[in-house]
């Protein structure tokens, strides 16, 4: 892996669940995915993004997390 580019992230089996899960759905790869929630969460925070649309967003992965935990 080119570490210029790229880092190894440590994430709890439940959290790689849910990523996989999204990142499915929204047609992203797990890294994509993570990459995604980070820029919308920076944008929302820093004053350039929708917050209510983030709510919207943190919720739909409330919703993704109780049904990968059924699986």
């Amino acid at each position: 892996m080119d570490n210029t580019r790229y880092k190894s992230v440590a994430v709890p089996n439940q959290v790689h669940k849910i990523l996989k899960h999204i990142a499915g759905i929204e047609g992203r790869t797990i890294g994509g995915q993570m990459s995604h929630i980070v820029r919308e969460y920076n944008a929302t925070f820093r004053g350039h993004g929708d917050s209510d649309k983030f709510g919207e967003y943190l919720e739909k992965i409330k919703m993704v997390d109780t049904i990968a935990t059924d699986k």
